[in-house]
């Protein structure tokens, strides 16, 4: 379906939408307003749960009839674009690790030189103002690199962690896997098995809502 058809669709079902709206605030309203001190209000609770989640598949009915064209519409394009933008985002990959181990490379190569110069000022073999001569004189390689095409690229030094060892590290930046702990309690709760160390196991109540 196009865009423009979503639209138009869109502005159909507005009259609709505002029946649903209505709907849904007088189902606030009620449930706001109930105050349950007896069976009887139990009752018209269970009436007015009934009739939320009533509102509640209407409201879910009417934003899947517009969402789900404009998902599908979403979902065409990301199809079309996908390989082109993998593509462009390989090239992108390829090309930097080479500008990157030629950079390397070449602060490999000074480093090697400057340490030479610095031993032989070490053995005296050279005097320190030829030795900073000769170290100015070490061709480094550019930082950024301009060219006449309009071309620019930029070389930084970006710091980044390295774990060495994980058992020195301390426990305040461990973070328990919530999911996997969850899960493997309440399995042990309902099959009577010892609950992991660390955790229990709280019954909270709750309700379910049943339209018609």
């Amino acid at each position: 379906m196009k865009i423009t058809a979503i639209v138009n669709n869109m502005t159909q079902d507005t009259k609709e939408l505002a029946i649903v709206k209505q709907q849904s605030t007088k189902a606030y309203q009620a449930a706001e307003g109930l105050i349950i001190k007896t069976s009887e209000d139990m009752n018209v609770a269970t009436d007015i749960l009934s009739k939320i989640k009533t509102v509640q598949k209407l409201i879910k009915e009417k934003k899947e009839s517009l969402t789900k064209p404009l998902n599908e519409a979403l979902k065409n394009a990301r199809a079309l674009f996908a390989p082109i933008e993998d593509s462009a985002e390989r090239a992108e990959s390829i090309i930097k690790q080479k500008m990157v181990a030629y950079q390397v490379e070449e602060d490999k190569k000074v480093k090697i030189e400057e340490k030479k110069i610095m031993d032989r000022v070490e053995r005296k073999t050279m005097t320190g103002n030829t030795a900073l001569k000769k170290l100015d004189e070490i061709e480094t390689p550019e930082n950024t690199v301009e060219t006449k095409f309009g071309g620019k690229a930029q070389f930084k030094e970006m710091a980044k962690m390295v774990i060495v060892n994980e058992k020195e590290v301390e426990d305040k930046y461990w973070v328990i896997n919530e999911v996997a702990l969850r899960a493997d309690t309440l399995s042990a709760y309902k099959e009577g098995r010892e609950l992991p160390k660390g955790v229990k196991v709280e019954l909270e109540k709750k309700v379910s809502g049943y339209s018609k």
